[in-house]
């Protein structure tokens, strides 16, 4: 089935909300807040959502808890530079 053009333009002006799974929560929230610059806004159903520029948001939730919460890929496909901030912020990553 084709996208039509409207239906284009109808993604390109939606309010998009990420959903970040993590195995760890307080690894993560250290490495959003202490890194990222994120501020938690609200905890949440033992995730935390963060609020962004101009009124978006995206929630960080317990990995195994929903749908399509299996991450498709793991740490060792980012490039090495990426390893390397996270692991000098929160420590090693699992290998």
């Amino acid at each position: 089935m084709a996208v039509t053009q409207q239906e284009t333009r109808m993604l390109a002006n939606a309010a998009i909300v990420p959903y970040i799974p993590a195995a760890d929560i307080p690894r993560a929230r250290k490495f959003y807040e202490d890194v990222v610059g994120l501020k938690a806004q609200e905890v949440y159903a033992g995730g935390v959502i963060y609020e962004c520029g101009k009124g978006s948001w995206v929630f960080m939730y317990p990995r195994g808890t929903g749908p399509g919460t299996r991450p498709r890929r793991s740490t060792s496909s980012f490039p090495r530079r990426t390893n390397t901030v996270v692991e000098s912020t929160v420590g090693p990553l699992p290998r």
